[in-house]
């Protein structure tokens, strides 16, 4: 990514519309300075590297967001006050009530989106999904003797699967990203169409977040696919005995001839 994806990307999308009350509060509002500049020192420290996440510079958004408290304080407390007399229409939007208004309105929007991108997050984690169907789908057969050795992708990694939904022995997991033979594994949990010598057994839908903050009635019909759960081929067609079959098998001969 990019040197300046913090900037430009991040702390935008982090802070939506109370990003704008953020040169204000670090203007009229001196005590913060000294809270506000490390801060911005330490994101500076990070752009230097390559790889970049919102989680690496989370801890910054509160001392952001003291900064921002701050000014609409001061815009709070100045409301009432008029510039010019308060008449020609240039006066009002230059009045402290405008800009209050204009800061209230904007954290109403933020604190709707954020409804907004909740509830299309919590249908949007088509890894974590994928894991779960996967353990369900292969509870059977891992206590016929199945062991699974589940390779989980990037994309699979960050939309929703973490070491809480792994599940113990005969369970394994690996996130190795290089290229190596994908055959050691029984199950992929990927977002590509077909891997050569595995078959999909789940698919996973998913929505494209824009799309669907865009048109929220219509969230239903904007889903794709967004994962699927591959197994391998060989493992596909065995046939597993179950238990009861095992056991069967286990008894010594001779002893149904005695009955």
């Amino acid at each position: 990514m990019p040197w300046h994806w913090y900037f430009s990307s991040a702390l935008p999308r982090s802070m939506m519309g109370t990003l704008f009350l953020l040169p204000g509060g670090l203007i009229y509002t001196e005590r913060m300075r000294p809270f506000f500049f490390p801060v911005l020192a330490f994101i500076c420290l990070y752009s230097f590297l390559p790889h970049k996440e919102l989680r690496f510079i989370i801890y910054a958004l509160p001392i952001f967001n003291c900064v921002v408290a701050m000014e609409l304080a001061r815009l709070y407390l100045n409301r009432n006050k008029e510039r010019g007399d308060g008449k020609s229409m240039m006066d009002k939007l230059r009045s402290p009530k405008f800009f209050f208004r204009a800061a209230v309105t904007m954290i109403v929007l933020n604190v709707s989106a954020t409804f907004g991108f909740t509830r299309v997050a919590s249908k949007n984690y088509p890894g974590g999904d994928a894991l779960i169907l996967l353990h369900e789908m292969e509870r059977q057969n891992v206590t016929s003797g199945l062991r699974p050795f589940v390779h989980i992708d990037v994309p699979a990694a960050q939309q929703g699967i973490s070491r809480f939904l792994e599940m113990s022995s005969p369970w394994r997991y690996s996130k190795r990203e290089e290229e190596h033979d994908m055959n050691v594994y029984t199950h992929l949990i990927t977002d590509k169409h077909q891997v050569q010598n595995f078959t999909a057994v789940i698919t996973i839908y998913g929505m494209d977040i824009r799309s669907a903050l865009m048109a929220p009635r219509r969230m239903s019909s904007l889903q794709q696919i967004r994962m699927r759960v591959f197994k391998r081929d060989d493992i596909n067609k065995a046939s597993v005995s179950p238990p009861e079959e095992e056991e069967a098998d286990d008894k010594p001969k001779g002893e149904d001839d005695d009955e």
